[in-house]
């Protein structure tokens, strides 16, 4: 199973610390750019989340995702 939970919103003013043992760097991009930086079964999943929270509702992916080898 793969959740992506909703964190908030962050204040511009907002410092972020990285823990330094498990993190190396951090940054926001745009939805459309999601498949340049997370694998595709990721970045579809990460769309998901937002298109659900901006309809205020789950989402549910199958496993495998379609087209995938079984």
């Amino acid at each position: 199973m793969h959740f992506v939970f909703d964190g908030g919103t962050l204040a511009a003013d907002t410092s972020i610390r990285l823990q330094a043992e498990e993190l190396d760097d951090y940054r926001f991009v745009e939805l459309s750019r999601l498949d340049d930086y997370l694998p595709p079964l990721i970045s579809a999943r990460v769309a998901a989340a937002v298109r659900a929270r901006e309809g205020d509702g789950a989402a549910y992916l199958p496993w495998p995702p379609p087209g995938a080898a079984a």
